[in-house]
């Protein structure tokens, strides 16, 4: 059996007309793990999070929480550290991932540009069924089944998509249909979605950071630059599940 955490970055909101305080973009990242490897890596966590607690004085039950260590928003403790001491421990998280993962672990990302979606206003739906079938094909490929865990603040309906998705068989015919086009149905993910307050997962915040760095990476900001933001996800190319899309040399899906 294997878990895939999951989390986003941007909203699912369509710009309208280039205004507004929808983002211009939404992604979906993912971290799969081994259930067997469960209890190994969370302790690899918890030995990185003291390293933390040593070196940043950021307390052991405090989120990490990407967008605000970039742009604090909420998290008062943050406030105690330099930007670029915030910055440097998000590249730390992102650089500690091959010595707390195994190297079974792979990166799932979809990235929508909202402006090559003209016809789209559900871009958490798109993304998801895209993920969804990423991970039904990583699963195939493994001979496994699987569980998605989300971060509860991602709309509940999307369960309903997995649903939708997946077969009842022998009641259900072996293919679905979605835009005109035909797809086999999902049957190696198992259950609905489970979501997880982030707070309490440090393999959402993982997959949180994932997301994030994606979206440095994809929309880098000349103010980030002297802080090298934009490649942090290159720290993560070890993981990268390639065949999510083999026409992408991250294996990115996006469209």
């Amino acid at each position: 059996m294997e878990l895939l955490y999951v989390d986003e970055s941007g909203d699912p909101g369509r710009q309208r007309g280039g205004k507004g305080n929808n983002s211009a973009h939404y992604i979906l990242s993912g971290i799969t793990l081994y259930i067997s490897q469960w209890q190994m890596v969370g302790g690899s966590m918890k030995s990185f999070r003291r390293y933390l607690r040593d070196h940043y004085r950021l307390p052991l039950h405090v989120e990490l929480h990407a967008a605000e260590l970039i742009r604090i928003s909420q998290a008062k403790e943050y406030k105690e550290l330099k930007k670029r001491d915030r910055i440097r421990l998000l590249g730390d998280f992102v650089r500690s991932f091959p010595g707390c993962f195994p190297e079974q672990t792979r990166i799932l990302n979809v990235c929508l540009r909202k402006s090559d979606f003209p016809k789209v206003d559900n871009f958490q739906e798109l993304a998801w069924r895209r993920l969804i079938r990423g991970f039904e094909k990583h699963l195939i490929s493994r001979n496994r089944m699987g569980m998605i865990m989300a971060d509860h603040n991602s709309d509940p309906t999307i369960g309903r998509v997995l649903r939708e998705m997946r077969t009842n068989y022998p009641l259900e015919a072996p293919y679905y249909h979605e835009a005109g086009r035909r797809y086999p149905r999902v049957w190696r993910v198992v259950e609905d979605i489970v979501f997880r307050d982030s707070k309490s997962s440090g393999f959402i915040q993982a997959a949180d950071a994932i997301a994030h760095c994606l979206y440095r990476k994809e929309f880098p900001k000349a103010s980030l630059k002297k802080y090298n933001v934009d490649r942090f996800f290159d720290y993560l190319e070890p993981f990268l599940y390639l065949d999510m899309n083999p026409d992408d040399p991250h294996g990115i899906v996006r469209s």
